[in-house]
């Protein structure tokens, strides 16, 4: 996962359509690299998570909607585990933001793809395509964190 994240976080992969907000679809490409099989299903049910690539439907709303895979994430799938401090990521883990100021929703998806000397979490993502981002240089204020442990 984090060698995918960091392999494309930049220039994204060829064969993946890039959504106008691509953070959650790269997270899905990164977690797809790393092992994770599809759930097929209806698109818009939160207890699915795929992408084809076809024209017209790409992919199921989790795969590429920031509050859909949370929903997938924390609520269908075993292969996460909340966790309740952002230092405890580790490298192909998921940090998600919302803003609080906003309509309740999710609004962002970054894969970790290490750490400083220090133990900060780095951060790769998409929308900005951005590599190796140190969580403590992101904006803070208005802002809360869900950490995700992944399998």
């Amino acid at each position: 996962m984090k060698d995918y994240a960091r392999k494309c976080a930049l220039d994204p992969h060829p064969g993946h359509y890039e959504f106008p907000n691509d953070c959650t679809s790269f997270a899905s490409q990164a977690l797809k690299a790393g092992g994770w099989d599809h759930k097929l299903g209806f698109h818009r049910s939160d207890s699915v998570w795929w992408y084809t690539g076809n024209w017209g439907i790409r992919a199921s709303w989790t795969w590429a909607g920031a509050e859909n895979w949370y929903r997938f994430a924390r609520n269908e799938s075993t292969r996460v585990t909340a966790l309740d401090n952002v230092c405890k990521l580790r490298e192909g883990d998921i940090l998600q933001y919302k803003n609080t100021g906003g309509n309740g929703n999710m609004n962002h998806t970054m894969v970790v793809t290490g750490h400083t000397r220090n133990g900060v979490p780095l951060l790769s993502y998409h929308t900005r395509n951005r590599r190796d981002v140190s969580f403590t240089s992101l904006p803070q204020k208005d802002l809360e964190w869900y950490a995700h442990a992944v399998k």
